[in-house]
């Protein structure tokens, strides 16, 4: 007898201790809208695309799988990447601002004297199957299903995709230091080629004050200290 999937989605929650970051697991089930899942925000939020010989009035959100902000038209059935002729400054989603190497965008936590301190938000296939019959599952032909449904030849998404596989992912948030939209992972070697000036004192600093690169207090932290 062949089991009956839910259509319910199940939120797994990871803490992975006091100072480590949250680790967010989903698992999905057939016959669900992956779009939920995709993007961070619970809704599309009014924002603004500012660019360098322009600005447009957008509705947005962050999708992480393809870890970059996308927008929508009123009827919210296909996301599509922001472009524009002129190179692109920032973006605005609600209260939060994001920013981009030309590939991904970041999610800004701080920024002083163009230097800013930004979160890598992405998100992962961490475990999938499909179900083959009597019981059977198929890793090959959920993997193809998957990078089939998550293909975006044209530059957009559909939002109205439903999924034939179950699957779990995960979403992560890591830290990236940045200049003139040039962005490398926050971490000791990276301040310090960047900051050749302070490269002892930032070594120095994160011995001392046992700086974890992946809490976002410790990265605050560490950037007011190259900032002050």
């Amino acid at each position: 007898m062949k089991r009956i999937l839910t259509l319910a989605a199940t939120m797994l929650l990871t803490i992975l201790g006091a100072t480590a970051q949250q680790t967010e697991k989903f698992v999905i089930h057939i016959e669900e809208p992956l779009s939920k899942y995709l993007f961070l925000y619970d809704e599309w939020q009014e924002g603004v695309a500012e660019f360098e010989q322009n600005r447009n009035t957008i509705t947005a959100n962050y999708n992480a799988y393809f870890q970059r902000v996308q927008y929508t038209d009123k009827n919210e059935i296909y996301a599509y990447d922001v472009q524009s002729t002129s190179p692109l400054l920032y973006i605005t989603i609600g209260e939060d601002k994001w920013v981009n190497d030309g590939k991904k965008h970041y999610r800004v936590v701080r920024e002083e004297g163009g230097l800013i301190l930004a979160e890598a938000i992405s998100l992962h296939t961490v475990d999938q199957a499909k179900d083959a019959g009597y019981g059977a599952t198929s890793s090959t032909s959920a993997i193809s299903t998957n990078n089939a449904m998550f293909n975006m030849n044209a530059g957009f998404m559909d939002l109205r995709q439903v999924s034939t596989i179950e699957l779990t992912m995960e979403r992560r948030t890591n830290y990236v230091i940045g200049l003139n939209n040039d962005f490398e992972s926050l971490s000791t070697k990276n301040l310090g080629k960047l900051l050749p000036d302070k490269k002892s004192a930032i070594r120095d600093f994160v011995k001392k004050e046992k700086i974890d690169f992946t809490v976002r207090e410790d990265a605050i932290r560490v950037f007011e200290f190259i900032t002050q």
